[in-house]
């Protein structure tokens, strides 16, 4: 059995402390056009939940990163591997045990094994979730305490014209604040994506 990564407080401190594990990240170098569309990328992940923020700002505290290039990365990345994940879903009437399975694949670069783990996050006003990751800062799926299931897949790239959410932001909004299939739902069609991504949510029920 593996046993999870646990990160717990406030939204800064499991920034922080989640930072704190990480070595040095490949960050380039960031132009000027790259930080204001950031910022605004920023503006819109703070109007969707501040306690998004306050975790980058522990990340920020915890990691001593060049701020720009940080600000950039975290909530403007555009760059990204093209991958197949493969993720399903079964529903209670096709379960013996009147449940809902759900499981996921990855297809991805053997260079993240480094960044594999479970993790267990419990931030105050959130709530609990849990993952398992293969990315340094953001988790390709979780499972929350109000049994909400979400995961993504990687679809073909294209150029984010106006300011959006990070794939991973949605997904952390979505364990931190849904507690059903139809909430996750509403939060990723009112909400502008940064990236070309699919999203499988399932509960419970």
């Amino acid at each position: 059995m593996i046993e999870p990564s646990r990160f717990s407080g406030s939204p800064q401190d499991v920034g922080f402390a989640r930072a704190q594990v990480l070595a040095a990240l490949p960050m380039p170098a960031v132009t000027a056009d790259e930080l204001a569309f950031a910022k605004d990328c920023k503006n819109v992940a703070s109007d969707l939940n501040p306690d998004l923020i306050r975790v980058y700002d522990g990340f920020l505290e915890g990691g001593g990163w060049d701020a720009d290039r940080f600000l950039v990365y975290f909530f403007a990345r555009r760059q990204g591997l093209l991958r197949g994940c493969t993720n399903f879903a079964v529903l209670p009437e096709a379960c013996a045990g009147d449940e809902t399975l759900v499981g996921r694949n990855y297809d991805w670069a053997y260079s993240d094994l480094a960044f594999c783990e479970a993790r267990s996050i419990e931030m105050a006003g959130s709530f609990p979730f849990v993952s398992y990751t293969h990315h340094w800062i953001g988790h390709p799926d979780c499972l929350n305490s109000q049994g909400l299931f979400v995961a993504i897949s990687s679809l073909p790239r294209s150029e984010a014209k106006q300011p959006g959410i990070q794939w991973n932001l949605l997904v952390d909004a979505i364990a931190m604040t849904c507690s059903s299939v139809d909430e996750a739902v509403d939060l990723l069609t009112t909400w502008p994506h940064l990236r070309s991504i699919t999203y499988l949510v399932a509960d419970r029920k």
